[in-house]
């Protein structure tokens, strides 16, 4: 036993510091949660977010991370993309998986061949690429700040966030947290190859990634850096274009995976007018507190688009509001909670304004108090936004 412990601590060693913090991190607050939230498996009556997932072969205790939206990414790597109709104005069409981005089904696919379960490789990727995320979220504080409590308060704040154990469920959050903050803290080091590749992948993985390297090449064309420019945003339209294309040439729809929201009840009414009937549903009770959660990440994502701008960057400010006025320009407000993850200068942010113990703890421990409820309900496949 002596040795393995030797031998372990001879590899964390020789492990970059920000990975060991982030590991430690990762050990300390996101693990128990998971394995708490894990063993309260059937003390809540089973809900629709855990009985609609396709049957998938491998451990059952890892399958619990795959619940509500994890069964259309699940039905995409087993069959393939379904597609339905959905250019018709004002016509509800059937709901249809195209609407999920390739990024995260592909690369579960591609593990599968080395003969682990659909849960198994669907696990490894969400965490392995959680634990990157952390990394990510403070490494980008160290290069932008210089200041290590700030990275670590940063990326606890990631951690504990209330609809943060998304980041460990069977979603493309973590894995575009990874490519994201990767993708900026790369093109701020100046390694502008990896930095597109990330930021490319990002977009093919979460469609706020198509936004972060939108509001990337709006700020490297106004700062007229023509040469990072054309590097960028030549790999992106490549990796996007490709996608566009596969999707004219299969489906006659170049846009099948914006169309498709409307399987979802997105654009039936006017933006404003979705927006008004989601605010009178929320002020009557009948959405209950998601409603008001909802609305409180608008807030939370206006705010952080205009502090990001001011204390980070015109990039991460920008991003921040294009993630708030994208869903927003259709009036959808539902789900807010689950968008609002993944602006991560909001963590940045957060970093910054738990300076103060008293203010930290606040938060940390609060958070932290929703996000066990939340996961508990997710397990048991009740909505937990």
């Amino acid at each position: 036993m002596s040795i393995l412990v030797r031998q372990v601590r001879e590899l964390a060693t020789r492990l970059p510091s920000g990975l060991r913090v982030a590991t430690l991190l990762y050990l300390g607050i996101r693990l128990p949660v998971e394995v708490i939230a894990a063993g309260t498996l059937g003390m809540l009556p089973l809900g629709p977010g855990a009985t609609g997932v396709p049957f998938t072969e491998g451990p059952s205790w890892l399958k619990v991370f795959l619940r509500w939206d994890s069964g259309w990414y699940v039905s995409i790597i087993q069959k393939g993309y379904t597609w339905a109709d959905c250019t018709v104005p004002q016509v509800r069409c059937a709901q249809a998986s195209i609407s999920f981005l390739p990024g995260y089904p592909s690369l579960v696919r591609a593990g599968m061949w080395t003969g682990l379960s659909l849960p198994t490789v669907s696990f490894i990727l969400t965490h392995g690429a959680l634990l990157l995320g952390i990394w990510g979220v403070s490494e980008f504080v160290r290069l932008k700040r210089g200041d290590e409590p700030e990275a670590q308060r940063a990326a606890i704040s990631m951690l504990v966030f209330p609809s943060a154990f998304f980041l460990s469920a069977g979603y493309a959050e973590s894995l575009f947290m990874a490519a994201g903050t990767w993708g900026l803290v790369w093109l701020y080091q100046g390694r502008l190859l990896p930095a597109a590749c990330a930021l490319a992948f990002g977009a093919l993985t979460r469609s706020q990634g198509m936004l972060l390297l939108g509001a990337v090449c709006v700020v490297l064309l106004a700062r007229r850096e023509w040469k990072v420019l054309a590097l960028i945003g030549g790999v992106g339209s490549l990796a996007v274009g490709g996608f566009l294309l596969w999707q004219h040439q299969s489906f006659g729809d170049a846009l099948a995976f914006v169309h498709a929201r409307r399987g979802w009840g997105v654009f039936d009414l006017s933006p404003a007018e979705s927006v008004l009937r989601y605010w009178r549903r929320t002020v009557s009770g009948e959405l209950g507190w998601v409603g008001w959660l909802d609305f409180a990440s608008i807030g939370a994502l206006l705010m952080s688009g205009l502090l990001a701008w001011r204390r980070l960057g015109p990039i991460e400010g920008l991003f921040c509001l294009l993630v708030l006025a994208a869903p927003l320009s259709s009036g959808q407000v539902w789900g807010m909670t689950r968008i609002v993850l993944c602006a991560f200068p909001m963590f940045l942010l957060l970093g910054q304004l738990t300076v103060r113990p008293t203010v930290a703890r606040l938060l940390f421990s609060s958070g932290f108090a929703w996000l066990m409820v939340s996961a508990v309900r997710f397990v048991n496949g009740h909505f937990a936004d």
